[in-house]
């Protein structure tokens, strides 16, 4: 007997060893019970996530239990839903990496609310938007990604030293949207959403999210902080998520700027301007390196036809068939290395414009080429229309910053089949060893919207657009300030030093007039070769225009709008005695004044009479005013009531490098 109660006190030892190792993480608790798990079944335990098999339903209290059974399940296609509402960590005790696999076939998902994974927002047959779920009375443009604290209600941690490799499918869910007509902007995430933080790894050269399969993104993945490598899509994988427009009008908009509604009807839209000047993908806040060969999609959730439509859209992949095409194409060894983050939008003074907005850093590694973007959205009644951008400038405004890097010492090549405009607040880099080559490229130093409505356009007052090269350069076309930032780097534009932008003047979505221009000449620094003569040049006052291409009278700037005031601010008609103060005003500041060195301002006024009998002799004044804005000068001599005066004003100054720059003369003829 005592043999038999030792085998019996050892058994229970070591069960209870086992329990104690497993700890709650280990319990299986299944909604059918049997005899055999209600026997060791732990009500404190709480359960984390469930897989259904039929109409049983079996709750895991660890993730990592509930992955591992689904992968010993695979061939069935096993899906393990986290409960909603659920805030788990997937820890590490130990010293050495602990790697979470998920399997080819099984499939991870994060719902934000019972079993929904991803909501669009729809219109009911009352035309009032809503979604199956509790959160129909949300506000459908909130920008849920900004206020994770109110609209977040899964989150799922994977902890310091923690891998995760992704065979299958991974869904982190959330609710998409967009408004119809000027409420903007459309396809963010905009009410309840699901989140996976990435602690980082104690190897800080390894990424702790490795995707080989697919993971369908529309909550967020993000990182502790921005030191975090987070995600890696290898060759082969899938990323699928938001992709945002914050200028989307709507159908009849889109129609209006593509040529009209018997193009929309006939799908022969063709834009003469850019529908939109913002678009971005905010939801992978986490640094991210997407190899040659792995597919990024985008999200879109356009409105259109009192409906919200989802349309994917192909960002990048090494695709090279026609119908296929991504807006960047990347094969091995080039990569991209891409990161999303929270920023404050300041204007060029320092002021705040936005408190918060997702700021987008793209880093270009290796040879890769930039296409023309393609949407295919399929609206009620209307059917499939195809949305894209080959006949535009696509705009990179302040929400990108883009760099084209060469590997190592390797040379490599950025083409762009694709027209781009640089919004002020945008910028690329072509670093040494890149040779990037456009057909047309424009670059603002100022920018007025008026695609954006109310408070969705486009901010004002920002830093000028800024490309500047330290590889090679080959362009048609050029229009902007071109920075050559290093002795290696070269330029050739091989056309026009100039450009014709056309942006959208009047009420969007009407028509585009050929008045809609905006003209960008070209201003350069460093060695730049036109139409194949290289000279290292300032500006391009020495110039002859390209192929009869005026360039406002050879001169590299424009004069800003000058009037002659009185000291009350009115225009001044006569000047009543010696002494008067006569005022300047400058309505626009000069482009490019980044460059300029404002202390080195001064300005030449000459006056004339143009009876040459009573009038005196001309008379010339200095100024150093140091600034561009406004500045009084004294009347020495009386005019004469009856003639005319002509005040001949220019302004000399230098730039940054010591080069003086001389304007066109501004002539100004004042009765008296």
């Amino acid at each position: 007997m005592r043999k038999w109660k030792s085998i019996i006190t050892a058994a229970s030892l070591s069960l209870c060893a086992s329990l104690a190792t497993i700890g709650f993480g280990g319990w299986i608790m299944q909604g059918s019970k049997t005899a055999q798990y209600e026997k060791y079944h732990d009500s404190t335990a709480q359960k984390v996530a469930y897989i259904k098999d039929g109409e049983k339903t079996t709750y895991y209290t660890t993730i990592e239990k509930a992955i591992n059974v689904a992968n010993g399940k695979a061939n069935t296609n096993p899906t393990v839903f986290v409960i909603p509402g659920i805030h788990y960590t997937l820890k590490n005790n130990g010293t050495s990496l602990k790697t979470v696999t998920i399997n080819s076939g099984v499939t991870l998902s994060l719902p934000f609310q019972d079993e929904l994974l991803f909501e669009v927002w729809k219109v009911d047959a009352n035309g009032k938007f809503s979604v199956a779920s509790d959160a129909k009375h949300a506000t459908n443009t909130t920008e849920a990604l900004l206020s994770p604290e109110t609209y977040r209600t899964t989150q799922i941690t994977v902890g310091k030293n923690v891998k995760i490799e992704n065979k299958g499918t991974i869904n982190v869910g959330g609710i998409s949207g967009s408004a119809g007509g000027g409420n903007c902007p459309a396809g963010q995430t905009c009410n309840k959403f699901t989140e996976i933080v990435l602690e980082g790894l104690n190897n800080a050269a390894n990424y702790q999210l490795v995707n080989y399969g697919t993971i369908n993104n529309r909550g967020r993945i993000i990182g502790s902080d921005r030191s975090v490598l987070g995600l890696e899509n290898k060759a082969g994988s899938r990323l699928v998520s938001n992709f945002v427009v914050r200028e989307n009008k709507g159908g009849s908009a889109l129609v209006g700027l593509g040529g009209g509604l018997v193009d929309g009807v006939l799908n022969n839209l063709s834009f003469k301007v850019s529908p939109f000047n913002r678009v971005y993908m905010p939801n992978t806040m986490v640094k991210t390196k997407t190899n040659g060969g792995a597919i990024v999609e985008g999200i879109a959730n356009m409105y259109g036809n009192d409906s919200n439509n989802e349309c994917n859209i192909p960002i990048l992949s090494s695709s090279t068939k026609k119908d296929d095409k991504p807006l960047f194409y990347v094969a091995s060894p080039s990569y991209l290395l891409s990161e999303v983050y929270v920023d404050s939008l300041k204007d060029k003074t320092g002021g705040q414009l936005i408190d918060k907005y997702e700021k987008m850093k793209l880093d270009f590694y290796g040879s890769a080429s930039m296409n023309y973007m393609s949407m295919s959205l399929t609206v009620p009644t209307f059917g499939t229309r195809s949305i894209k951008t080959d006949t535009v400038l696509f705009p990179v405004s302040y929400y990108h910053e883009v760099t084209i890097n060469r590997i190592g010492n390797t040379g490599c090549t950025f083409s762009s089949s694709q027209d781009l405009k640089i919004l002020p607040g945008g910028s690329i880099v072509v670093n040494e060893g890149v040779t990037f080559s456009i057909g047309k490229m424009a670059v603002y130093d100022s920018f007025t919207d008026n695609i954006g409505w109310a408070a969705h356009v486009y901010p004002r007052n920002l830093a000028a657009g800024n490309f500047a090269v330290s590889g090679i350069l080959l362009c048609d076309t050029f229009g902007g300030f071109l920075n050559c930032g290093s002795n290696r780097a070269s330029s050739k534009i091989n056309k026009n030093t100039s450009i014709a932008s056309k942006e959208v003047r009047g009420t969007p979505g009407t028509s585009v007039s050929n008045g809609d221009y905006d003209t960008l000449t070209f201003v350069a620094s460093g060695a730049v070769s036109i139409d194949g003569n290289v000279s290292s040049i300032r500006n391009l006052e020495s110039e002859k225009p390209y192929a009869g291409m005026a360039l406002n009278g050879t001169f590299c700037w424009t004069m800003p709008s000058i009037s002659i005031a009185d000291e009350n601010g009115g225009m001044s008609t006569t000047l009543r005695s010696k002494g008067s103060a006569v005022r300047i005003q400058i309505s626009n500041l000069l482009p490019y004044q980044s460059f300029f060195d404002t202390k080195t301002v001064v300005w030449h006024i000459s006056q004339k009479s143009s009876n040459l009998i009573i009038g005196v002799e001309a008379q010339k004044y200095s100024y150093q005013d140091g600034t561009l804005g406004t500045f009084d000068f004294g009347v020495t001599s009386v005019p004469v009531r009856g003639t005319t005066w002509t005040y001949t004003i220019y302004v000399s100054l230098l730039d940054l490098t010591g080069q003086t720059i001389v304007s066109n003369s501004y002539v100004i003829e004042v009765k008296k």
